[in-house]
């Protein structure tokens, strides 16, 4: 043995199973700590809120003469731990027990696994036998749970509580019963010779903390937050607790300085139910949701004897021994619920759940949405973008709306019914009102109808029974199929509108929530509620409204709040998130990873410049591409959705709508859809449409056809914008360039408008000198005639006076073709001054130089804000990727292989499982695959020996063989000296 290991003060401690949950955790900590200088207060888990930051040198060195810990494994898969000195594996049982007559404390954990009472119970009768040959005293520890108190009779009924020195009349649980057995003879053991063999039992509580024991599967359910917890039957028991790092204080305290009691009761101070514990741990991991299971429910559900016993325990009992004999600073003595946020980042930093975080940005048709998708399916993290978010919000505000006006209609029809019919007519009445109030049974609206709206089967988008927050949605149409059955109102954003109005969209259907995490729906248990809940979505709303503009689009301040919102919830604080497009802009980076206020460690910290901890991305991947391959793609995707991109017309979506409020109504999205299916269905036949429309409705159709834009126009105009967020300041100078040349072609305008103005005036002037010349010769030709002209216009009048309505109707119709005339003279003048005016625009931008596809360095943008927070953006030229696609829809492999790369993991991390040991438990899939190795090995074995004596047996036939040639040589008469003179010639005869 080395020196540091022959000090005095260090001690060699031996522990069972340092693979398990016990034995792991009291072996790291002891491994750390200095016998006999009490329990160093300086332990603490790490935080994972902040990366783990060493300095140049590396992580600080381990301490000395610290206790040496040795154990055995449970799991032959299992490697030995970096704080373990050895692992003993022994098959006979007297090498094992030499080899622990070398230890100073020895440690038996049974609360995992009860298969390990035989051994201890061997080996506590051995060691008491060699007792005598000890040099120093060595102490026993068997670790139990506190099922042997279950059955116990309190002393004073009013008072159920024991105390830990009643410990010699505590009845167990009956599967309990041989634990019971083994600590009283582990009790026994240790009293003839206390000074060289002494033995311990500790009675603990259930355990938490370090990743979670018992409790695993509720933190695992929680962080996931996909359903309810379960609550074992009514949840009422006060269940003891205790942290297993305590345990291990507890041990070396006893290690150090022994006490009288060797029954000793370790558990918290805390006196929670387990309804209390599952609630907080629902609440610091999910939306606090939690479900009564009944005994027929754990059944149905196969939980767990050893979880279900163990947590429905309900014992109050007090510790007499830590209390008295112990002073040490406890890591949680006020139980879970108290101690909830830190049990969370154990929990986490334990089983490598810290979520993950990435942004994609890119011009638009780039791959962003599809690489997001692939990343969120491999790595379990969600898919957050703006669309999902927007109809997420307005769904949630909606939903208790239409309810409560469907609940109103619905009082308003029984207050009709009961007014207009007669008590004779009350049972035709009710054979109607079920038809009247879509199928809801006038029965169920008298007490529960706002119940039921609010958690039925009616429910509208009830994405929560249909949608998994973190996998794919196998029908993602299908799933918002659900939807209210009230009054037909195109504000309620249900399946069939969402799906028909997304069909003229490329890429944009209900297949973009397939990993978007959903919220549940809001609920509420009474009218009252379901009123106030209906006055705050209102008033939300009526927020949201305000802050839109004209073409329906939220202010940055309000989106960029609600974003915030969602990047804060549990499902994306747990696991993590692709954002997926935003921001776009380095304002808008600032304000969304702006600092938490309440966070005094990045707000303090001026070395870097601060932002938010809990959302800012940890991984940035930016994916260029030039305009060329942007528009390539997006035709493709058009071709390949059967779409021509400059006729289909893009449909605002009704959340759209929704914000817009009275600007645009429910009827405008009426004749868009119907407008643009027309058009859709028969593109040949547009302008025939567009004219029919301006015929049968003029002014109302047409104008809402003029107000969307085509798939081509969005696209490019989406482009346009990307590209000039991203080079701002070349965009300012070619703004400033194009409103230059716009300036000069304005007043080039008003000249050229001068001029024409003063040619009409000119050409007026010379008709009307030409209409008095003509006017001066026909009054010069005699004036004899004047007296027969006047008679002669006399006799014209009488003429026109008697038929009046003939001449009127000819001068009528006259002026109208002449009317027309002019009009369509009008129109045609202006097409052509519009072509004009459009080509002379088309020209003037001609020599204004384009936006860079590729920014310039010196340009402050999105990249920018990243950048100077040491967050470097992932570069991936898009261009030169010609590798093929992951799947049908999926991003190309190159690019994703990069992403991978980056990130440096090929997966998302494996989810937790409790090991429970039970001799009737079946094998799990790690031992059933190590067996199957096994066996493998041992038929290779075989074969190998088989082939070895197979060889050994074909050298010995050919021995023999050989010889039995030389035999028949030699009876033939051929001579010895026939051999000698010619050896080749048998040799070669031989071998042939």
């Amino acid at each position: 043995m080395s020196e540091e290991e022959e000090s005095p003060k260090s001690q060699n401690v031996f522990i069972s199973e340092l693979d398990c949950y016990v034995g792991k955790n009291i072996g790291k900590y002891l491994a750390t700590q200095t016998p006999g200088v009490g329990v160093d207060e300086a332990y603490q888990e790490v935080d994972i809120s902040a990366d783990k930051q060493w300095e140049p040198n590396g992580p600080p060195p381990p301490k000395k003469n610290c206790f040496l810990i040795s154990g055995t494994l449970r799991y032959t898969s299992s490697s030995k731990p970096k704080f373990a000195k050895e692992v003993l594996n022994y098959e006979e049982r007297q090498r094992f027990l030499e080899h622990l007559l070398e230890f100073d404390a020895i440690i038996y954990d049974i609360t995992e696994n009860p298969e390990q009472i035989e051994e201890v119970l061997w080996l506590v009768e051995s060691l008491e036998q060699r007792s005598e040959e000890f040099v120093t005293q060595k102490k026993f520890f068997l670790i139990s749970n506190l099922m042997s108190w279950p059955m116990t009779k309190p002393s004073d009924p009013e008072d159920p509580g024991f105390v830990e020195s009643e410990y010699r009349r505590r009845k167990p649980h009956p599967k309990f019963k041989e634990y019971l057995e083994c600590e009283k003879a582990i009790l026994r053991a240790g009293k003839k010779h206390k000074k060289k063999f002494i033995t311990y039992v500790l009675a603990c509580g259930v355990f938490y903390g370090c990743g979670e024991y018992l409790f695993q599967h509720l933190f695992k359910e929680a962080w996931l937050a996909q359903k309810p917890l379960p609550i074992y039957l009514n949840g009422e028991n006060i269940l003891p607790t205790v942290h297993v790092i305590d345990l291990a204080r507890v041990i070396q305290c006893i290690i150090d300085n022994p006490p009288r009691q060797r029954y000793i009761v370790v558990r918290d101070d805390s006196q929670f139910t387990l309804s209390e514990i599952v609630k907080s741990i629902s609440s610091a991991l999910s939306h606090g949701n939690t479900k009564m299971y009944t005994k027929e429910d754990m059944e149905a559900y196969k939980i767990p004897p050893e979880i279900s016993d163990l947590l429905t325990l309900n014992l109050r009992i007090e510790p007499g021994a830590i209390k008295e004999d112990m002073q040490f600073q406890w890591v949680s003595d006020s139980g879970i619920p108290n101690y909830i946020s830190q049990l969370v980042n154990e929990f986490i930093e334990e089983h490598n759940l810290k979520p993950l975080r990435i942004c994609i940005l890119g011009p638009p048709c780039v791959g962003k949405t599809t690489l997001a998708k692939q990343l969120c399916q491999v790595y379990r993290l969600h898919h957050i973008h703006l669309n999902g978010l927007l109809f997420e919000c307005i769904r949630n505000l909606l939903e208790p709306i239409k309810a409560y006006e469907h609940l109103l209609a619905i009082r308003e029809e029984e207050r009709l019914a009961t007014e207009l019919v007669s008590d004779a007519d009350i049972e035709s009445t009710e054979k109607i009102l079920p038809q009247r109030n879509s199928g809801i049974s006038r029965s169920s609206l008298v007490g529960n109808e706002t119940k039921a709206l609010a958690t039925g089967g009616t429910t509208a988008l009830d994405f929560t029974s249909t949608l998994n927050w973190s996998t794919k949605v196998s029908h993602p149409v299908n799933t918002t199929a659900d939807s209210y059955d009230y009054d037909v109102d195109k504000n309620t954003l249900t399946g069939d509108e969402i799906t028909s109005i997304r069909k003229s969209s490329v890429g944009e259907t209900l297949a973009d929530l397939e990993y978007y995490p959903i919220s549940p729906s809001p609920v509420w248990n009474s009218e009252d509620e379901l009123e106030l809940l209906v006055n705050d979505c209102q008033e939300r709303l009526e927020q949201l409204r305000e802050n839109t503009d004209e073409t329906g689009k939220l202010n940055d301040e309000t989106l960029i709040r609600l974003l915030i919102q969602k990047l804060m919830s549990k499902p994306c604080q747990n696991q993590g998130f692709v954002l997926d497009g935003f921001p776009k802009t380095l304002e808008q980076a600032e304000a969304l990873f702006r600092p938490d206020p309440e966070d005094e460690d990045i707000l303090g910290n001026e070395k870097f410049p601060s932002s938010h901890r809990l959302i800012t991305p940890n991984y940035v991947i930016y994916l260029m591409g030039s305009n060329e391959l942007v528009r390539h793609r997006f035709n493709r995707q058009s071709t390949e959705a059967g779409l021509n991109p400059e006729q289909a017309l893009i449909i605002p979506p009704l959340w759209r709508a929704c914000l817009l409020g009275e600007k645009y109504t429910s009827q405008d999205a009426d004749k868009m859809k119907s407008s643009v299916n027309n058009v859709e269905n028969e593109p040949e036949k547009e302008s025939e449409h567009l004219a029919d429309t301006d015929e049968n409705a003029p002014g109302e159709e047409m104008t809402v056809l003029k107000h969307l834009e085509t798939q081509k126009h969005r696209h490019e105009r989406r482009l346009e914008a990307y590209r000039a967020a991203m080079a701002p300041g070349a965009a300012a100078f070619r703004a400033a360039l194009i409103d230059e040349a716009n300036l000069f072609h304005e007043e080039k305008k008003e000249e050229r408008r001068e001029l024409r103005k003063a040619e009409k005036e000119l050409f007026r002037a010379l008709a009307a000198e030409e209409a008095t010349a003509e006017g001066g010769t026909d009054g010069g030709g005699g004036g004899g005639g004047g007296q027969e002209k006047d008679e002669h216009e006399k006799i014209k009048e009488t003429v026109n006076d008697a038929i009046p309505s003939e001449k009127a109707k000819e001068e009528g119709e006259r002026d109208s073709e002449k009317g027309e005339n002019v009009r369509e003279e009008q129109q045609q003048e202006e097409e052509e001054h519009t072509k004009t005016e459009s080509t002379l625009a088309e020209l003037r931008l001609a020599h204004i130089p384009p936006i860079p596809e590729t920014p310039d360095d010196t340009e402050e943008n999105v990249l920018t804000y990243f950048d100077i927070r040491e967050i470097h953006p992932v570069v991936i030229d898009m261009d030169k990727d010609f590798s093929s696609l992951i799947g049908t829809n999926g991003p190309q492999e190159d690019c994703f292989e990069k992403v991978r790369k980056v990130i440096g993991r090929q997966k998302a991390p494996y989810l937790p499982s409790i090991k429970l040991f039970s001799s009737s438990s079946k094998p799990g899939e790690c031992e059933i695959q190590q067996r199957a190795m096994k066996h493998l090995k041992e038929l290779q074995s075989v074969k190998m020996k088989i082939s070895e004596s197979q060889m050994e047996r074909d050298k010995r036939e050919e021995a023999k063989l050989l010889q039995q040639y030389q035999d028949d040589w030699v009876s033939e008469g051929v001579s010895f000296f026939f051999f000698q003179k010619q050896p080749t010639f048998f040799h070669s005869n031989l071998i042939s």
